[in-house]
């Protein structure tokens, strides 16, 4: 009897450790909307419709930057317009851009990032100090031994295309941050001439587009990136509803991968994954011809590359010898795929 009785603990307890596991598995897969055929892995899920943000990196290191993200003016006002995944079995292959600056964006990257639902994809690197971290359309290449605020700069590029508020650099295309004159920031009181290039105004004197020993945007600045985190909500397609499939296995997109410079198409491929809404690319039909979707690129050109000096950043933006990636939907109709500046895609 005595034996009966510890067999029978004995299996309770075997059963109750593997309904923690089962429990604890449930949880892991149920926290998102991910591909659980991948490698996506859930940190903090909201819900759909919201920003998307794919680390590559090991679990605590993604969560120091996503804390530090969270705990910043204006995101930490924010917080549940934002979801956060990572992907820690997968090792980018970064290119040494110039022998400057790692960029990580290629068509493998952008592809593996499809597990996980994709509109920014950062790239945590560890590099020599002297090595800038970079920024290409939506992907951010972090080189972890710079400060945290690298983090915040280059997403100011990406999410909300603010330009370098240091100088000399260029001045982005449709930027809003460096203004033509103080009469920009009469609601925030503060003007400092100097702001990309010397004929320009910013909107706080040391802010983190200028510096990487600040934290914050500044009143102006904040007011631009919420006004992009309340963009973020629209369908990727320019007056188009979508409807959004919950797991990434179930979508599909075409990969193609541009040289801008040569007005070349190096390749294109359909992919099964998300396909994410990144707010450097604009999709909308062509009114003669509906079969036909026309895509606008925004800087896609231009690789932002940015290191801390003894007081303010420095940089460069480049924008020969760029090769870019994009992901266009599958579209019920759609025959060709007119790119703005390059040749028309057959499907």
């Amino acid at each position: 009897m005595r034996g009966k009785i510890l067999t029978l603990i004995a299996l309770m307890a075997t059963g109750f450790i593997l309904t923690l596991i089962i429990l604890n598995n449930t949880n892991i897969i149920n926290l998102s909307p991910t591909n659980s055929e991948g490698s996506c892995n859930s940190l903090i899920y909201n819900e759909e419709g919201k920003t998307d943000i794919v680390f590559f990196g090991q679990k605590e290191e993604v969560e120091t930057y996503t804390n530090y993200f969270l705990e910043t003016s204006p995101y930490n006002r924010n917080k549940d317009e934002f979801n956060f995944y990572y992907i820690n079995d997968y090792e980018p292959n970064c290119k040494m851009y110039k022998d400057i600056a790692i960029v990580c964006n290629s068509r493998d990257l952008v592809s593996y990032a499809s597990k996980c639902p994709n509109d920014y994809i950062v790239v945590l690197k560890d590099e020599e100090r002297r090595i800038r971290s970079s920024s290409q359309s939506n992907v951010l290449s972090i080189n972890t031994a710079h400060p945290l605020s690298v983090l915040i700069h280059e997403f100011g590029h990406s999410f909300a295309n603010l330009a370098e508020e240091y100088a000399p650099a260029k001045l982005k295309s449709n930027q809003q941050n460096c203004a033509e004159s103080c009469d920009t920031f009469l609601d925030s009181n503060e003007c400092f001439k100097g702001c990309s290039d010397s004929s320009h105004y910013r909107s706080i004197e040391n802010g983190v587009m200028k510096t990487l020993k600040s934290n914050e945007y500044g009143a102006y600045n904040e007011m631009l990136i919420e006004s992009q985190i309340s963009e973020k909500t629209k369908s990727i397609l320019t007056g188009f509803a979508t409807i959004e499939k919950t797991d990434c296995k179930d979508q599909e997109y075409y990969l193609i991968e541009l040289n801008i410079e040569e007005s070349e198409i190096i390749n294109k491929k359909l992919e099964t994954g998300c396909v994410g809404k990144n707010k450097n690319i604009e999709f909308e039909y062509d009114k003669k011809d509906n079969t036909n979707l026309r895509v606008k690129l925004i800087n896609h050109d231009k690789i932002y590359t940015d290191i801390e000096g003894e007081k303010d950043l420095s940089g460069e933006i480049f924008d020969e010898e760029i090769t870019t990636i994009i992901k266009v939907p599958v579209l019920e109709n759609i025959e060709t795929i007119e790119i703005e500046g390059l040749s028309t895609i057959s499907l």
